[in-house]
C-alpha cells in the first residue's frame, strides 16, 4: 500500500492503477493491484515486473492476472 501512496510506480504507470487490497488468509496470503483496463498485455507485465521488483520478490516467483468483468 505505501508504494502506491508514495508513488513508487512512477507517474506513467500509476495512472493506470485504480487501488489494490491486502487480504490475509489461512490458505496464503493475498495482493491486489486494481488496474483500469488495459489491452496492452506488454505494460501489464511490466507494472507487474516493477511490482516484483519494489517488493524484492524472486524473478522465477509467478504472480497471476486475472480479468474480472462486472
Amino acid at each position: 500500500m505505501l508504494l502506491l501512496i508514495g508513488d513508487q510506480f512512477g507517474s506513467e504507470l500509476s495512472s493506470y492503477i485504480n487501488g489494490a487490497v491486502v487480504s490475509l488468509r489461512v490458505k496464503g496470503d493475498r495482493l491486489a493491484v486494481w488496474l483500469k483496463k488495459i489491452d496492452d498485455i506488454d505494460l501489464i507485465k511490466t507494472i507487474g515486473l516493477k511490482l516484483k521488483d519494489l517488493l524484492d520478490l524472486p524473478k522465477q516467483m509467478q504472480i497471476l492476472y486475472e480479468v474480472r468483468h462486472k
